[in-house]
């Protein structure tokens, strides 16, 4: 019979101690090997959405809303976290001013660009 393994649910003990027999490795070695692999996977998942979040959106890279010191202002991944209902509410109550690159581009252009429907 198999002995309790610390994190181990006992269902799935008799098939790991068969596979780890099987493979003629330890128990402990298998449950490391498969924790380290799923903690990889895991960062590198995470880092390709912080990569894919920090990278200029496709149309503008800032967008700027309202004028003078009332003006909001937000790079294109932090536009794109904010809740949907609050991106509307921004493009459809103030002044919005799209740049990219540093130069302001039309706003047809930034939301074609940004795969946007505008009529």
């Amino acid at each position: 019979m198999s002995t309790p393994k610390p994190g181990v649910p006992a269902s799935l003990l008799p098939r790991l101690s068969k596979v780890a027999e099987r493979l003629g490795r330890p128990v402990e070695e298998l449950i490391e090997q498969a924790l380290t692999r799923y903690i990889e996977e895991h960062e590198h998942e995470h880092e390709h959405e912080r990569e894919r979040d920090a990278a200029p959106g496709p149309g503008f890279d800032e967008v700027v809303f309202g004028e003078g010191d009332s003006a909001q202002k937000f790079g294109a991944a932090e536009f794109r976290q904010l809740p949907l209902r609050r991106q509307v509410k921004l493009l459809m109550g103030k002044p919005v001013h799209f740049f990219r690159e540093g130069r302001e581009i039309p706003r047809e252009q930034a939301m074609s660009l940004a795969g946007i429907a505008t009529r």
